[in-house]
Formats: structure tokens, C-alpha cells, sequence
């Protein structure tokens, strides 16, 4: 008998419990990083490698845009490329801070990948940076030789 007393009230409380767990759930704010795009939309030629041959091979690149971070870029990009051919993506990538440092990223950072999409032949290279820029210290991303400045506008803004 106590057992059928007892029961509804242990249910209660546990549809008591789960609700304010759901209600501290939706209370707490996703926070998201601040970020910087810049628009490249630059032609590029790497160099890449034939998978039978070995030889170096050029791959057409259209650079689209440059996604900012404190701790790392990515830097979007279409290829026109055969099957047969492998690459480690765009090199050329130098970041202009405001303290008249000038970090090229490919050879500064060690941490670096990129994924290739077949499909839509579109590739993402990643850079993690080995130690935090702030967004409003960086004022430029030089890309292939073409310098883009990012004015202080945008980093006020993303801060």
C-alpha cells in the first residue's frame, strides 16, 4: 500500500527535477567567437604532385575568402584538378599584424590541413595559429602576393 502512495509522488518529482534541468539548459548562452571574413576572389596556380608520375603538376585555383579567428584562418577555395593529382593547399599565406609583425602562416604554424571536397571540387585549408591573435591587431592577409587589408571598422565590430 505504501508502495502505490509512494510512487506517484517519486514520479513527480522526477518530471519536477528533468523540467528545471531543461529550464538551466535553455538558459545558458552559446557564446561564439568573434570573426573576420575577407573576400579574396583571387586566381591562384599551385603546385601539385601526379599520383603515377611524381611530377609537379599546376593546379588553377580561385581563392573565394578568408575566414578569421584569434587561433586560426580558413581559407576557402575552389581547384580544377585531375583525379590523379595531389596537393597540400594554398601556401602563399602571409597575416600582417599592427605591431609591423608579419607572420607567414604556412611556414609559422605547424598545425594545418586540408579537406577536399570531390563533388563541388572545393577545398578548405585550416591554420591554427600557435598562439592567439587578437582580431583588432590584424590588418592585413596577403595572399599569392595580393595584400587585403582589413580595416579597423570590421574588428571594432567583431570584438
Amino acid at each position: 500500500m505504501k508502495i502505490k502512495k509512494v510512487a506517484p509522488i517519486i514520479v513527480v518529482i522526477v518530471l519536477l527535477l528533468c523540467s528545471v534541468a531543461i529550464i538551466q539548459k535553455n538558459k545558458t548562452t552559446t557564446q561564439y567567437e568573434p570573426s573576420i571574413e575577407v573576400a579574396i576572389e583571387q586566381n591562384y596556380t599551385l603546385s601539385g604532385k601526379s599520383d603515377f608520375t611524381g611530377e609537379d603538376v599546376p593546379i588553377e585555383v580561385f581563392i573565394k575568402k578568408a575566414v578569421f579567428s584569434s587561433g586560426a584562418v580558413a581559407i576557402f577555395q575552389n581547384y580544377q584538378k585531375a583525379e590523379d593529382v595531389s596537393f597540400s593547399g594554398v601556401k602563399d599565406i602571409v597575416i600582417h599584424v599592427k605591431n609591423g609583425k608579419v607572420y607567414n602562416l604556412w611556414n609559422d604554424c605547424k598545425d594545418k590541413s586540408v579537406s577536399y571536397n570531390k563533388e563541388t571540387n572545393e577545398a578548405v585549408t585550416y591554420i591554427l595559429f600557435s598562439k592567439t591573435i587578437p582580431l583588432k591587431n590584424i590588418e592585413a592577409i596577403e595572399v599569392a602576393g595580393q595584400k587585403f587589408e582589413i580595416n579597423s571598422e570590421i574588428n571594432d565590430e567583431n570584438m
